[in-house]
């Protein structure tokens, strides 16, 4: 699964206490792809704003974003 790279049986298997405890982790300390994405812009609309990528290396080559 995302962020934790547990399987889907291990998810199932958390109880109501332990998977508010892990959301409320995540909370006070996002897994750094989401901080990443955030501080670019990403989330906030169906496409990344392409600009965004232009200041990364290789990204003026970027012509499509994939959604």
């Amino acid at each position: 699964m995302t962020s934790t790279g547990w399987t889907f049986g291990t998810v199932d298997e958390l109880t109501m206490e332990q998977l508010m405890s892990l959301l409320d982790y995540w909370q006070r300390w996002p897994p750094l792809h989401q901080m990443i994405g955030a501080y670019f812009g990403f989330g906030k609309s169906k496409a990344p704003d392409p600009s965004v990528l232009a200041g990364l290396p290789g990204g003026k080559r970027v012509k499509h974003v994939v959604r």
